[in-house]
């Protein structure tokens, strides 16, 4: 559901006397910290990803390093640990996958989009 419907929901809950409640999960910061082993594992168990598809993105996560330049100056590699690169659509949508099965289980409505989750519900007085 877009934004716009979103709000239109919510406006017509508002104005029954219902109750409306939102949610916002801001999941920037989730890029950074996303474990890739856990990750992996989730789509093996909740997608069934395996073979060649498995493999490629397992060499897409590890084995990554960074460093920082500037002007003429490079610092030394460094390996990554965790984390997803910035704007990696995949891991965050997959990683965020059982959440928004949570929150539709509990008959909520999200909105999802690559960083950023909106959560939102109703109920009658």
């Amino acid at each position: 559901m877009c934004c716009a419907a979103a709000v239109d929901n919510i406006l017509k809950a508002l104005d029954n006397g219902d109750i409306a409640l939102v949610t916002l999960l801001d999941l920037s910061v989730a890029f950074d910290t996303v474990d890739d082993v856990i990750l992996l594992k989730r789509w093996v168990i909740s997608y069934g990803l395996n073979g060649h598809a498995l493999s490629w993105f397992e060499s897409y996560l590890t084995g990554r390093k960074q460093c920082v330049r500037y002007r003429n100056s490079r610092s030394l590699s460094t390996m990554i640990l965790c984390g997803v690169p910035q704007g990696s659509v995949p891991g965050i949508l997959l990683y965020t996958a059982d959440l928004l099965r949570l929150v539709d289980s509990h008959q909520l409505h999200p909105h999802h989009n690559v960083d950023v989750t909106q959560i939102y519900g109703f109920s009658d007085r």
